[in-house]
Formats: structure tokens, C-alpha cells, sequence
């Protein structure tokens, strides 16, 4: 069973467990259980909001080691999420590390299993000046390959 669904059983039995008990104690309980009950259900909604659009490629360990021959896919997706969210978040080391997680997911991935076109958000990417910013790649399969086509950067 996926460990979201396993989470939101084991909430689901532990709200069941507080309605029962409300039924059966005082109008207090009811209600705290009416409150918490209504406090998982937001927390459930949220839950499903911060991860829907995330593709299943995307889930799992974070592969953010860099690779060489990656090297001008980095470089483009670096200046494309400074340039999309108008702040360097690049320059954040974890933005930076999300980053390479998303390139090299998204490298292997479309090595494997090719589409014409690809959609992603990294909710939360960098908390600048302006507050929480969020990264959209839109790329599609040619460009994709024209990047990664030029192999590891030259040395200076």
C-alpha cells in the first residue's frame, strides 16, 4: 500500500475511534472530536494540494549528485528557474539541490520512458524576499534532448 494511503487510513480509524467515543462521553468530547476531525480533514486537503501535479518519476529518494555529461542541462534549468521565479534560486544550496534532483529524475526518466512534453512544479522552491516561490518547468521532448545532446561542459 502507498504510504499516503496507509497515512490516511490510520487517520480515517483514528477519527472513527474519536466519533464513537463522542457518541458515547459528554457534548465536550463530541466537539473536540467534531474539531479534530475537521483539523485532519484540512490537513488531508493540504496534503493533497502540496503534492498533486507531482509526477510519480519525481517521488522517492532525491538523486541530486551531479553528473558531468549533464553539466549544460543544469545550466539551463539553473537560469530558466532564476529567470521564471525573477529571484537567484539557484544560488540557495537546497533550491540548488531540488534542482539537480529534478534534472537527473527528468534526464533518466525521459531515457527510459520518452513523452512528447513534460510539466512539473517544485512547490516551495526558494523563500525569498517576496515570500515562497514556486518553480513550473515546462520542456518539451526536442528541446530536452537538444540539452542533454551536448554532453559534459569544456573545462576553462
Amino acid at each position: 500500500m502507498h504510504a499516503r494511503c496507509q497515512c490516511f487510513r490510520a487517520v480515517v480509524l483514528n477519527v472513527q475511534h474519536l466519533g464513537v467515543r463522542g457518541i458515547n462521553q459528554t457534548q465536550s468530547v463530541d466537539m473536540e472530536g467534531a474539531m479534530i476531525t475537521s483539523a485532519v480533514v484540512l490537513l488531508l486537503m493540504l496534503m493533497e494540494t502540496m503534492a498533486a501535479g507531482v509526477p510519480p518519476w519525481l517521488a522517492g529518494q532525491p538523486d541530486s549528485k551531479p553528473q558531468p555529461a549533464r553539466c549544460h542541462w543544469y545550466q539551463w534549468l539553473f537560469a530558466e528557474a532564476d529567470r521564471l521565479v525573477g529571484q537567484p534560486v539557484s544560488e540557495d544550496p537546497l533550491a540548488r539541490r531540488r534542482l539537480l534532483n529534478l534534472a537527473n529524475r527528468l534526464a533518466e526518466h525521459h531515457r527510459a520512458q520518452p513523452q512528447a512534453k513534460y510539466r512539473v512544479t517544485l512547490r516551495y522552491l526558494w523563500l525569498g524576499q517576496n515570500g515562497p516561490a514556486h518553480f513550473s518547468l515546462h520542456i518539451n521532448a526536442e528541446t530536452l534532448e537538444a540539452i542533454l545532446g551536448q554532453g559534459a561542459c569544456r573545462r576553462r
